[in-house]
């Protein structure tokens, strides 16, 4: 596991009442290179978010698409925008928030299965190479923008880039 916050020492300690030490290792905040460097030689990648219970909500994790770019097929739950970047049964598994059975399962099932893993971890990469490149994400931002100002209540021929300066 790789990363910090306010639950970290109760990881460890889950860990350690758990007696999953051989197996799962805390190794808290890592510089991104790092990351990427245990993505790269990772079998799987997971990530179960959930809404917290004052209602917060992360969006797409960006750790998920760089899993994909990384070729590792992903194990997460339906949250938020994390089905926009994984295809269930393609890509990787998604699962319900809070169902861990299943999360095990899926895990279970890309364990035990090398040919599965890498025809997932391959379409998770072809995925992430068409649809997460920086100029893709850009026309898709470029041509929302402009659909958003020809929707808009402007007058005819102008547009924010060519509008005065208000005083």
């Amino acid at each position: 596991m790789i990363g910090d916050g306010p639950l970290f020492e109760d990881v460890e300690r889950m860990i350690a009442e758990q007696e999953l030490g051989q197996w799962v290792f805390a190794h808290g905040a890592q510089p991104h290179d790092k990351v990427l460097s245990f993505m790269r030689d990772g079998d799987v990648f997971l990530q179960h978010s959930v809404v917290a219970s004052n209602g917060d909500r992360e969006g797409s994790p960006v750790a998920v698409m760089e899993a994909a770019a990384a070729a590792v097929p992903v194990v997460a739950t339906r949250h938020e925008g994390i089905s926009d970047s994984v295809i269930d049964g393609e890509t990787g598994f998604l699962v319900d928030e809070h169902d861990v059975e299943t999360m095990a399962e899926r895990i279970a099932t890309l364990a035990n299965d090398p040919d599965l893993r890498l025809a997932m971890g391959r379409q998770a990469w072809e995925r992430a190479d068409t649809a997460f490149r920086t100029e893709q994400a850009n026309q898709r931002i470029l041509e929302t923008l402009k659909a958003a100002l020809e929707k808009s209540h402007q007058p005819s021929g102008t547009s924010i880039a060519n509008s005065p300066p208000s005083t």
